[in-house]
């Protein structure tokens, strides 16, 4: 189940992946924080898994440096009791924490941090949420839900929009990462739409300097 307020409610080591970094520009830095009711699936797992097609896929249209980088066993981040809290409040206490933790990091829009949890959020309605995050902000949620599910909460992130998702054939009708709501019968194409990508690209290109 959607649900939208300035933020969006979608579907849902310290090791790191570096795209090829002939470029002068700030890279584009995602930290992603597995959920302690993760410590069961490596890093490397989850990055094979819900990271790597997504680094595909930046790398298919932009230069852009980017890194990809885990952290664990953060007291505040990663014990965050979700399940007991609704969607905003979700968002709103790993926002909060973010920003007294790293309070002594220079705040940029190349910095992202995403909170990875085993399971979706906020069942006091009819339906679930898998993601949530803040439109153009730093700070999202992605649940293990799909696999593409962190890939549609960066793309928020990055300025990537419902409304600029396709469905496409490639053989099979597949959803690219912003659709919203996901059917079942439809594979994942595992890219964004061109439009979706220009928005990508120039929001990099507008905040790396």
């Amino acid at each position: 189940m959607l649900k939208i307020r300035f933020i969006a409610l979608t579907l849902g080591l310290a090791c790191s992946m570096i795209l090829p970094s002939a470029w002068s520009a700030r890279s584009l830095v995602i930290t992603v924080y597995p959920h302690d009711e993760l410590a069961d699936i490596s890093d490397k797992q989850l990055r094979v898994d819900y990271f790597q097609h997504w680094l595909d896929e930046m790398r298919s249209f932009t230069p852009h440096p980017i890194e990809v980088i885990f952290q664990r066993s953060i007291r505040g981040l990663t014990d965050i009791d979700y399940r007991a809290m609704s969607s905003n409040q979700i968002l709103d206490a790993f926002t909060e924490e973010i920003t007294t933790q790293r309070s002594a990091r220079p705040f940029s829009f190349m910095n992202k941090d995403l909170l990875l949890t085993k399971h979706s959020y906020d069942r006091s309605g009819l339906g679930c949420v898998a993601g949530l995050v803040h439109i153009n902000g730093n700070t999202g949620i992605a649940s293990m839900v799909t696999y593409a599910v962190p890939g549609h909460e960066i793309g928020h992130m990055l300025s990537a929009t419902h409304e600029n998702a396709k469905t496409e054939f490639n053989g099979w009708f597949c959803e690219t990462y912003m659709v919203p709501n996901r059917v079942p019968l439809r594979s994942n194409c595992y890219r964004y739409s061109d439009q979706n990508r220009a928005a990508i690209a120039d929001y990099l290109k507008r905040n790396s300097n």
